[in-house]
């Protein structure tokens, strides 16, 4: 491993592991994703005069008006997609500058990632490649369809915002599938949909601000679970539901509400892919988890 690679001082294996100590107190529980983000020198993601913060809880800018996401955001959102299992084939949708889909190439067989900026896609090459990181295929493209030819997949990880669950993405899913994503306009949650024998099921999680997707919220995709039973920004959806094959839909809520999870732990996910991220909304974050804890 070269000096870049392996890192110095404040990009250092020292300061890596001290990042995911910190994840651990956030309430990371699955050790393949904090391996996984033990190995991949995130440092390398972005602009040099921006490495010594790399390490930080906050999202960085990388160009073309996105943003790496915080650690822990990348950490929840993996960690959601596996769910304790041995994954196949996993589509990610956004690669950006190939952080998340490094750290998703350690806990899967196969990685799949789009991009529809041309820029970010070819930096995101030049880096995965001087990690020698061989079960990745990325391609040029909006990700609106997805990649229905390769699936299905057991996992699939959005890194941008919709309005409504993406009825074709959702479709590529295999049984025992699952889908991660941020949903929502002005207020935005993150979204597990998770597919099963009978249907599938849809978990709304905490609360987190990303970028929206391309032109998604302006095409005619059919929202899928839209109901009055919770409300969203100016969207509505349940808090968990089961939709089976036949059209059929019951709602599942969990003991203890969103809410009530956000007021007893002061925790939200922190932004990702922002236009114009804020190191200290990242800070105050950390300072946060450091004495709350992370929402289960």
């Amino acid at each position: 491993m070269n000096n870049k690679i392996a890192g110095i001082g404040m990009t250092s294996q020292r300061t890596r592991m001290r990042m995911i100590e910190r994840l651990r107190d956030q309430g990371v529980k699955d050790e393949m994703v904090l391996k996984a983000m033990a190995e991949i020198p995130r440092h390398i993601f972005v602009d040099e005069a921006l490495a010594s913060r790399a390490y930080d809880d906050v999202a960085l800018p990388i160009g073309f008006g996105q943003t790496i996401s915080n650690p822990f955001t990348v950490a929840r959102m993996v960690e959601l997609a596996r769910g304790g299992r041995t994954l196949q084939k996993v589509l990610e949708i956004g690669t950006g500058c190939g952080y998340q889909v490094a750290v998703l190439s350690r806990v899967a067989q196969e990685v799949y990632s789009l991009e529809r900026l041309a820029g970010l896609l070819s930096k995101a090459r030049v880096r995965l490649r001087e990690l020698g990181l061989r079960n990745i295929k990325l391609k040029h493209g909006d990700g609106h369809a997805g990649l229905r030819e390769h699936g299905p997949f057991d996992a699939i990880v959005m890194a941008a915002a919709a309005t409504h669950l993406p009825e074709m993405l959702v479709d590529q899913l295999g049984i025992g599938g699952r889908l991660v994503l941020p949903l929502g306009t002005r207020e935005q949650r993150l979204v597990l949909v998770e597919r099963n024998s009978d249907g599938f099921t849809q978990s709304v999680l905490d609360k987190v601000k990303f970028v929206p997707f391309g032109d998604w919220n302006d095409r005619a995709v059919s929202g899928l679970w839209f109901d009055p039973d919770r409300r969203t920004g100016d969207r509505t959806f349940p808090q968990r539901r089961n939709c089976r094959k036949d059209g059929a839909c019951s709602d599942l809520f969990h003991s203890r509400s969103v809410e009530a999870d956000e007021s007893s732990s002061g925790h939200s996910a922190g932004a990702d892919r922002a236009a114009s991220p804020d190191p200290k909304i990242g800070e105050d974050f950390c300072a946060r988890s450091r004495k709350t804890g992370r929402a289960s």
